[in-house]
């Protein structure tokens, strides 16, 4: 295998808008260096386990187009991600010293001792034994009607298609970490799969109950917060809560902190204070404290997020919900 550099790795999403919030997080982890490539699609209905049947063939597509060979860089890496991750270190440098050995790489699954592989970060080559395998997987989900990590379990289960394809598989370490692995990672922490949560609120209430263990930065947020205050005001604003698949609306803010509603029907104030932005509803109340910030470089595209404030702190058991907004730079 050649020399290669992270600019020689192509990473690849398939999202949806009502992600974008978790989209932005993965994305202001990720080294600017490498060539980010955004499959966007809509996704209407119930999606269920990993998105649903739709979201499954419509990635191992991709995969098995992202396979193709590629004469002019053979050596090429590929990589498929989720966005419910979280990076707190490089993943590049690693990803490409670890594809010297092998033709596709897996996140772990279950402990220590399992062989069961997550499908939430791959690595591939461009090769035929990669495309063949992906070309199996999609005629399992299609014919069986499964789900495409299962579809890829049980061909990894049969030794035989594995040899017959001479495809060479190998698992990241467990710091390429996500939830059902269990065990914490022996090590520092590379990127948090928060998967065993379906919902957007869930996934991202892990991502923040784990991040005091593997943030490597603890000063991000606060290089966030004051990137933001530099283009807080006189530009478009989406605005939503995680517990609803589409946003609430759209606003601008003014440089006197007046907020206009632009889209939809919202009325609130804003102030700032400290390194934090508070929303405020009817008669003053709090909305939300927003204290956590994102950048995501490789779109130029800023996120504040914060918890929802409950009306009620006697009602039991309380909604967890988390208020977002984001706008380009």
């Amino acid at each position: 295998m050649n020399t290669l550099s992270p600019a020689d790795i192509r990473l690849n999403c398939v999202t949806t808008s009502d992600v974008e919030p978790l989209t932005i997080r993965f994305l202001s982890g990720l080294d600017q260096r490498v060539t980010f490539v955004n499959h966007s699609l809509s996704l209407p209905g119930k999606r269920g386990v990993g998105g649903g049947r739709n979201l499954w063939l419509k990635k191992v597509q991709l995969l098995i187009e992202a396979s193709e060979v590629n004469n002019e860089n053979p050596d090429r890496v590929e990589i498929f991600s989720d966005v419910d991750i979280s990076i707190y270190r490089s993943p590049i440098e690693q990803t490409l010293y670890l594809m010297k050995n092998y033709d596709i790489l897996f996140q772990r699954e279950w402990g220590r001792g399992s062989q069961q592989v997550n499908i939430g970060f791959i690595a591939l080559k461009k090769n035929n034994a990669v495309k063949y395998f992906w070309q199996a997987v999609y005629e399992r989900v299609e014919k069986d009607d499964i789900w495409d990590q299962k579809a890829v379990n049980d061909l990894l289960e049969d030794e035989t298609i594995i040899k017959q394809l001479g495809l060479k598989v190998g698992r990241f370490p467990e710091t390429f970490w996500a939830l059902s692995i269990g065990n914490l990672p022996e090590g520092d922490c590379v990127l948090h799969h928060a998967n065993c949560a379906t919902s957007m609120v869930h996934k991202w209430l892990q991502l923040n109950v784990y991040r005091p263990l593997f943030e490597s930065s603890p000063d991000r947020t606060k290089a966030a917060f004051q990137t933001i205050c530099q283009y807080l005001f006189d530009r478009v604003w989406t605005v939503g809560e995680m517990n609803r698949r589409s946003a609430l609306g759209q606003i601008k803010i003014s440089s006197d902190l007046t907020v206009s509603c632009i889209k939809g029907k919202m009325d609130f104030s804003m102030l700032i204070k400290d390194n934090v932005i508070i929303i405020r509803g009817e008669g003053e109340k709090i909305k939300c404290i927003l204290d956590d910030f994102y950048i995501d470089r490789q779109r130029s595209r800023m996120l504040c997020v914060g918890n929802c404030c409950p009306e009620n702190y006697l009602s039991s058991p309380l909604k967890i919900n988390f208020f977002y907004m984001y706008a380009d730079i």
